[in-house]
């Protein structure tokens, strides 16, 4: 667990650091490989399996927001406003890897 959320962390920096760069297209999909881990860390949390990307939704009824963004994202075209917004909902969510 610790692991995965070491590897969150990194992730998002290097998102931050593409989006400061004007890395639009770079941003996204490290805040989407940044959102996978989280919602793997998630589950792996709660029921001890890692979970594929693709079967993540199916584990995380308990958490709206983040199933909400994991089916989410993946679909959306890559423009500024959707990076930045997709930034804004990571920080709202990542204390989830944090509760017991």
């Amino acid at each position: 667990m610790d692991e995965l959320v070491r590897k969150f962390e990194s992730v998002l920096v290097q998102g931050d650091t593409k989006l400061a760069q004007g890395d639009y297209e770079g941003a996204y999909q490290n805040y989407l490989d940044a959102l996978l881990i989280l919602a793997t860390a998630v589950v792996y949390r709660d029921t001890g399996m890692l979970v594929s990307p693709d079967k993540l939704p199916g584990f995380l009824g308990a958490y709206p927001q983040l199933k909400e963004a994991v089916e989410r994202y993946p679909l959306l075209e890559v423009s500024d406003e959707t990076v930045k917004a997709f930034r804004e909902d990571l920080e709202k969510i990542r204390g989830l890897i944090e509760e017991s």
